[in-house]
């Protein structure tokens, strides 16, 4: 079973604007991908951001629940903690806030230790951007000169032909139709009658 269609061998402007156009796709399903790769990248830097984040907020409500045990309380004061609240009410948000915490951690920590943005450095590599123009200047070689000369030099002929084909037939019926009339003008004369013998 054949997945892809063969490639026209029997024109070569005609194989050249199908491997432009082939390119062309490959372009667009490169472009595509391109574009998920990027969502996917902004995704897990979303995630990474919010790892780290939780990783310092633990940090920072451990150092701080550890003062309250060792009963200093006005050390490792946390900013986002409202002012004034009493201990028992400070402790129950703390245990809160480590426990989601810890589940942002538990959650995200695969994600931050992939290194998906190195791909972007591969990109602006000086060869993968000069074979990328080479592609497209490529692609659009093969497109245009494939289908203007394939046009003017394979379409335009054969349109060409089929009319004058055309104006043969018609012609040709013409001249067939003013026979038969001829024909029928010959086949009409009275007959003379024969003088008796």
């Amino acid at each position: 079973m054949q997945i892809l269609p063969t490639l026209p061998t029997d024109n070569i402007y005609k194989l050249k604007a199908i491997a432009g156009l082939w390119m062309f796709a490959g372009l667009l399903a490169f472009g595509v991908w391109l574009v998920y790769w990027q969502y996917q990248l902004e995704v897990q830097t979303r995630h990474t951001m919010s790892y780290y984040s939780a990783v310092n907020t633990e940090r920072d409500v451990l150092k701080r629940m550890k003062s309250i045990q060792n009963g200093r309380f006005s050390e490792n004061k946390l900013k986002w903690m409202p002012a004034g609240l009493p201990l028992k009410d400070e402790q129950n948000l703390l245990n809160l806030a480590l426990e989601n915490n810890r589940e942002i951690i538990a959650l995200y920590k695969r994600e931050a230790k992939e290194e998906r943005g190195n791909f972007i450095f591969f990109l602006n590599e000086k060869a993968v951007i000069s074979f990328v123009i080479f592609y497209v200047f490529a692609m659009v070689y093969l497109l245009y000169f494939g289908f203007s000369r394939w046009r003017r030099r394979i379409q335009n002929p054969s349109e060409q032909a089929i009319v004058a084909d055309n104006e043969i037939k018609r012609l040709t019926i013409e001249k067939i139709n003013l026979e038969m009339a001829a024909m029928s003008k010959k086949e009409r004369k009275p007959f003379k009658k024969r003088p008796d013998k």
